[in-house]
Protein backbone atom coordinates (compact mmCIF):
# COMPACT_ATOMS: atom_id res chain seq x y z
CA UNK A 1 0.00 0.00 0.00
CA UNK A 2 1.50 3.38 -0.81
CA UNK A 3 1.15 6.61 0.96
CA UNK A 4 -1.96 7.96 -1.27
CA UNK A 5 -3.54 4.86 -0.76
CA UNK A 6 -2.69 4.10 3.33
CA UNK A 7 -3.94 7.85 3.35
CA UNK A 8 -7.17 7.56 1.73
CA UNK A 9 -8.07 4.40 3.74
CA UNK A 10 -7.22 6.49 7.18
CA UNK A 11 -9.24 9.03 6.06
CA UNK A 12 -12.38 6.70 4.83
CA UNK A 13 -12.12 5.11 8.97
CA UNK A 14 -11.75 9.15 9.97
CA UNK A 15 -15.22 10.38 8.10
CA UNK A 16 -16.96 7.12 9.31
CA UNK A 17 -15.43 8.22 12.98
CA UNK A 18 -16.74 11.57 12.76
CA UNK A 19 -20.36 10.96 11.55
CA UNK A 20 -21.29 8.89 13.89
CA UNK A 21 -19.64 11.27 16.95
CA UNK A 22 -21.83 14.29 15.36
CA UNK A 23 -25.07 11.52 14.65
CA UNK A 24 -24.66 10.96 18.54
CA UNK A 25 -24.78 14.85 19.11
CA UNK A 26 -27.46 15.67 16.98
CA UNK A 27 -29.51 13.48 18.20
CA UNK A 28 -29.80 15.17 21.50
CA UNK A 29 -30.85 18.46 19.66
CA UNK A 30 -34.42 17.97 18.92
CA UNK A 31 -35.85 18.71 15.77
CA UNK A 32 -32.33 18.20 13.71
CA UNK A 33 -32.66 16.71 10.14
CA UNK A 34 -30.11 13.43 11.05
CA UNK A 35 -30.44 13.49 6.64
CA UNK A 36 -27.74 16.41 6.99
CA UNK A 37 -25.04 13.70 8.08
CA UNK A 38 -25.28 11.08 5.14
CA UNK A 39 -22.26 10.72 3.66
CA UNK A 40 -23.20 9.00 0.54
CA UNK A 41 -24.20 12.15 -1.04
CA UNK A 42 -21.26 13.57 -2.38
CA UNK A 43 -21.80 14.20 -6.36
CA UNK A 44 -18.67 13.90 -8.47
CA UNK A 45 -18.99 16.11 -11.62
CA UNK A 46 -21.13 14.37 -14.24
CA UNK A 47 -18.97 16.78 -16.93
CA UNK A 48 -16.06 14.32 -15.99
CA UNK A 49 -14.64 11.87 -18.49
CA UNK A 50 -16.12 8.42 -17.15
CA UNK A 51 -12.18 7.31 -17.01
CA UNK A 52 -11.89 10.71 -14.92
CA UNK A 53 -15.33 9.34 -12.86
CA UNK A 54 -13.55 5.76 -11.83
CA UNK A 55 -16.11 3.71 -13.98
CA UNK A 56 -14.33 0.76 -14.84
CA UNK A 57 -16.17 -2.00 -15.49
CA UNK A 58 -14.50 -4.09 -12.59
CA UNK A 59 -15.48 -1.14 -10.56
CA UNK A 60 -19.10 -1.39 -12.36
CA UNK A 61 -19.39 -4.71 -11.23
CA UNK A 62 -18.32 -4.15 -7.53
CA UNK A 63 -20.89 -1.31 -7.00
CA UNK A 64 -23.25 -3.29 -8.20
CA UNK A 65 -22.56 -6.66 -6.08
CA UNK A 66 -22.32 -4.38 -2.99
CA UNK A 67 -25.04 -3.75 -0.50
CA UNK A 68 -24.54 -0.32 -0.60
CA UNK A 69 -22.34 -0.14 -3.49
CA UNK A 70 -22.98 2.95 -5.13
CA UNK A 71 -22.82 4.59 -1.31
CA UNK A 72 -19.54 2.92 -0.60
CA UNK A 73 -17.91 4.09 -4.08
CA UNK A 74 -19.53 8.09 -3.33
CA UNK A 75 -17.98 8.23 0.28
CA UNK A 76 -15.22 6.80 -1.27
CA UNK A 77 -14.71 9.00 -4.31
CA UNK A 78 -15.33 12.25 -1.74
CA UNK A 79 -12.21 10.72 0.40
CA UNK A 80 -9.93 10.58 -2.61
CA UNK A 81 -11.05 13.40 -4.22
CA UNK A 82 -10.14 15.24 -1.04
CA UNK A 83 -6.62 13.63 -0.96
CA UNK A 84 -6.19 14.30 -4.32
CA UNK A 85 -4.01 17.32 -6.29
CA UNK A 86 -4.89 20.90 -5.10
CA UNK A 87 -5.96 21.47 -8.95
CA UNK A 88 -9.10 18.92 -8.32
CA UNK A 89 -10.26 20.25 -4.72
CA UNK A 90 -7.81 18.28 -2.47
CA UNK A 91 -5.39 18.93 -0.03
CA UNK A 92 -2.78 16.18 -0.96
CA UNK A 93 -0.22 14.75 -3.43
CA UNK A 94 -2.40 12.30 -5.77
CA UNK A 95 -5.50 11.67 -6.90
CA UNK A 96 -6.21 8.06 -7.53
CA UNK A 97 -8.53 7.48 -10.21
CA UNK A 98 -7.02 10.70 -12.39
CA UNK A 99 -3.83 8.70 -12.12
CA UNK A 100 -5.20 6.00 -13.71
CA UNK A 101 -7.20 7.85 -16.11
CA UNK A 102 -3.85 10.05 -17.24
CA UNK A 103 -2.06 6.21 -17.52
CA UNK A 104 -4.54 4.75 -19.49
CA UNK A 105 -4.70 7.61 -21.81
CA UNK A 106 -0.66 7.73 -22.11
CA UNK A 107 -0.45 3.90 -22.73
CA UNK A 108 -1.23 4.15 -26.63
CA UNK A 109 1.84 6.62 -27.34
CA UNK A 110 4.06 4.35 -25.37
CA UNK A 111 6.87 2.19 -26.79
CA UNK A 112 6.29 -1.78 -25.40
CA UNK A 113 8.55 -1.51 -22.67
CA UNK A 114 6.74 1.99 -21.32
CA UNK A 115 3.64 0.37 -22.32
CA UNK A 116 4.66 -2.86 -20.29
CA UNK A 117 5.18 -0.87 -16.72
CA UNK A 118 2.34 1.45 -17.41
CA UNK A 119 -0.24 -1.56 -17.87
CA UNK A 120 1.37 -3.03 -14.47
CA UNK A 121 0.35 0.85 -12.55
CA UNK A 122 -2.55 1.04 -13.91
CA UNK A 123 -3.49 -2.77 -12.68
CA UNK A 124 -2.01 -1.80 -9.48
CA UNK A 125 -4.35 1.48 -9.19
CA UNK A 126 -7.58 0.03 -10.16
CA UNK A 127 -6.69 -2.63 -7.58
CA UNK A 128 -6.02 -0.06 -4.77
CA UNK A 129 -9.68 1.85 -5.70
CA UNK A 130 -11.73 -1.69 -6.10
CA UNK A 131 -10.10 -2.37 -2.42
CA UNK A 132 -10.51 0.83 -1.29
CA UNK A 133 -14.50 0.64 -1.87
CA UNK A 134 -14.65 -2.27 -0.71
CA UNK A 135 -13.56 -1.20 2.24
CA UNK A 136 -16.01 2.20 2.61
CA UNK A 137 -18.99 -0.63 1.69
CA UNK A 138 -17.75 -2.66 4.84
CA UNK A 139 -17.53 0.49 6.80
CA UNK A 140 -20.80 1.47 6.15
CA UNK A 141 -22.44 -1.98 6.47
CA UNK A 142 -20.22 -1.71 10.04
CA UNK A 143 -21.45 1.52 10.91
CA UNK A 144 -25.07 0.65 10.54
CA UNK A 145 -24.66 -2.95 12.42
CA UNK A 146 -22.98 -0.57 15.18
CA UNK A 147 -26.29 1.64 15.80
CA UNK A 148 -28.45 -0.99 15.03
CA UNK A 149 -26.76 -3.20 18.18
CA UNK A 150 -27.39 0.05 20.81
CA UNK A 151 -30.87 -0.74 22.31
CA UNK A 152 -33.50 2.58 22.50
CA UNK A 153 -33.01 2.28 25.89
CA UNK A 154 -29.29 2.98 26.29
CA UNK A 155 -29.57 5.78 23.16
CA UNK A 156 -32.18 7.27 25.59
CA UNK A 157 -30.21 6.45 28.54
CA UNK A 158 -26.75 8.44 26.57
CA UNK A 159 -29.33 11.28 25.70
CA UNK A 160 -30.67 12.00 28.94
CA UNK A 161 -27.35 12.04 30.54
CA UNK A 162 -26.06 15.08 28.49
Amino acid sequence: MGATTGCVAVCLFKEFQLSASYEGLVETVPGVNLDLLKMDTYQMSPDKDPLFRGEFDVVKELVATLKNGKAAKNVTDKVIDKNGTPKTGGTGIKQLRENIAESKLSYEIMDDAAQAFLKSKIMDNIHKYYYLIAFGGYMLEAAELARNAVSDEIKEEVMLSR
